[in-house]
């Protein structure tokens, strides 16, 4: 369903890139022939001074206590070979799921259940009212209206403990516990990156 979302949103951006909001899209489910793992590219996770910035600078992956600042420099630093067996499959979903996960580089798959911050963008997906429960965090605005729908591992999925205001055109911080995995909806690859957010807030101006 994130996918479905994600796709038709971008087409969506693309006609009415002022009025951009929600998704939908779809492909068959194939049956899925033997798979091979790619090699992913590793890349390399180290402490930095630099603050969890939503820009193309940002660097950090840093140790602040038990809490983790982490970028999508990081988390969509490296390559990530997600084939159409991979993405959709039915017949065999847990061996697909071992190839989808080993696409992470280790240090990647280090953060998973680690209290993590992470800024981006909401692209809403369940509201409670006029508050969200769920939404896509992304690593800009521009990314799904003009460079393309933004790939398995550049967006994550959060579920908010309390329900959250909407911010709309404005960058979010957002803590919780980040689990790196791959999760599927009937066959269909969902995420890789999942978080159970306990607190969301604007990123303060500098």
């Amino acid at each position: 369903m994130t996918r479905i979302l994600l796709i038709t949103f971008s087409l969506f951006c693309a006609l009415y890139p002022a009025q951009a909001q929600r998704v939908v899209r779809g492909e068959p489910i194939a049956p899925a022939p033997e798979i091979k793992a790619a090699a992913p590219t590793p890349i390399a996770v180290t402490a930095a001074a630099e603050t969890n910035a939503v820009s193309a600078t940002t660097k950090a992956v840093k140790m602040n206590g038990k809490e983790i600042v982490v970028g999508f420099d990081k988390l969509g630093g490296f390559t990530f070979p997600l084939t159409s067996e991979l993405e959709y499959n039915t017949n065999t979903p847990a061996a697909a799921d071992v190839i989808v996960n080993a696409m992470s580089p280790a240090n990647i798959r280090k953060l998973d259940n680690q209290l993590v911050t992470i800024d981006g963008f909401m692209l809403p997906l369940t509201y409670e009212k006029d508050m969200l429960t769920e939404f896509l965090l992304m690593r800009d605005q521009m990314e799904c209206c003009f460079g393309g729908t933004p790939e398995m591992h550049q967006f994550i999925k959060v579920h908010v403990k309390s329900p959250v205001p909407p911010i709309d055109f404005s960058a979010v911080r957002v803590r919780g516990v980040l689990r790196v995995s791959a999760d599927r909806q009937s066959g269909v690859l969902s995420d890789i990156y999942r978080m159970e957010a306990d607190k969301v807030r604007p990123v303060p101006e500098h």
